[in-house]
C-alpha cells in the first residue's frame, strides 16, 4: 500500500508518493519532534514558576528576619539597656542645659551692704586662735546664679604651712537676707592666688543676695606670730528672673 506525503516548504506545495513503511517513519520522527517542542516548553513553564517561588519565598523570609531583629533588638534595649539610654539621655540634657545657662550667664551686680573688701581674717597667737569675717552683697534683683571666682592669699609671720592650721572659705546665698543656704565651701593653701581665679559652676540657686566668709585657725603648737587670710574680687555670675523696682 503506498501513501500520498503533502509537504509544504517555502510556500511551494510538494505531493510524494511513498510506501506505508517510509510513510509510518516520517510520521514518527515528525511527532516526536513536536513532543520534544512541548517538553521544553512545559519545562521553562515550570521552571519559571519554581523560580518566582523562590524569589517569593526568599523576599518574604527577608523581611521577616528584619521584624525579627528588630523587635528582639528593641525587647533587648528595654530590658538592658534603657536604664543605661535614660541615664545618658539626662546626662546629655543637663549639659545641653549647663551650657546654655553659661552661654546666656552674665556678670551679676553686687552692692556691699555689710563688712569690708578686701575681707581679712587675721589671728595673732597666743591673744588669739581663730577668727571669722564675713561680707555680704546685694544683688538687687533676684537672679538665677550660677557660678562664682574670688581671689585670696595667706600669710604668716613664721611659717605659713605650719602656723595655719586651717583655713576655710564659704559663699552663702539668699532670697531674703535672713535665710541662707552654702554652695560653697572650701580651703585653699599658703601660696594662695589663682585657684578660684576662674568661675566655678555651681547648682543654679536662686538668691539676691550673697555673703562671703573666711575663717582662720592658728596652730597652737607653733611659735608665737600673726597669719591672715584674705579674700578678694569676688565674682558671681547668674541669670536675671526678676528685676525689682526701686
Amino acid at each position: 500500500m503506498s501513501y500520498i506525503l503533502h509537504l509544504t516548504t517555502e510556500g511551494r506545495n510538494y505531493y510524494v508518493v511513498v510506501e506505508k513503511v517510509i510513510a509510518q517513519w516520517v510520521y514518527n520522527r515528525l511527532r516526536a519532534k513536536l513532543n520534544k517542542q512541548e517538553v521544553i516548553e512545559k519545562m521553562k513553564e515550570r521552571a519559571e514558576k519554581v523560580l518566582f517561588a523562590c524569589l517569593v519565598v526568599l523576599a518574604l523570609g527577608s523581611f521577616g528576619f528584619s521584624i525579627y531583629y528588630r523587635a528582639k533588638k528593641q525587647v533587648k534595649g528595654i530590658a538592658y539597656d534603657a536604664p543605661a539610654q535614660i541615664a545618658t539621655e539626662k546626662t546629655k540634657k543637663e549639659k545641653k542645659q549647663k551650657k546654655k545657662e553659661q552661654k546666656i550667664s552674665k556678670p551679676i551686680p553686687m552692692k556691699l551692704i555689710s563688712g569690708t573688701i578686701p575681707l581679712i581674717a587675721s589671728v595673732t597667737y597666743p591673744s588669739s586662735c581663730t577668727d571669722t569675717k564675713e561680707t555680704i552683697y546685694d544683688f538687687g534683683s533676684l537672679y538665677n546664679v550660677t557660678a562664682f571666682s574670688f581671689s585670696y592669699a595667706a600669710s604668716a609671720t613664721n611659717n605659713c604651712a605650719v602656723d595655719i592650721y586651717a583655713e576655710d572659705f564659704s559663699l552663702y546665698l539668699s532670697t531674703d537676707n535672713i535665710n541662707y543656704k552654702t554652695v560653697f565651701g572650701g580651703s585653699g593653701d599658703c601660696i594662695g592666688g589663682s585657684e578660684f581665679s576662674n568661675p566655678i559652676s555651681i547648682v543654679p540657686t536662686r538668691a539676691r543676695y550673697g555673703k562671703w566668709q573666711t575663717s582662720i585657725e592658728y596652730n597652737p603648737y607653733s611659735a608665737n606670730g600673726t597669719i591672715r587670710l584674705v579674700l578678694s574680687n569676688p565674682r558671681l555670675r547668674g541669670i536675671l528672673i526678676k528685676k525689682t523696682c526701686k
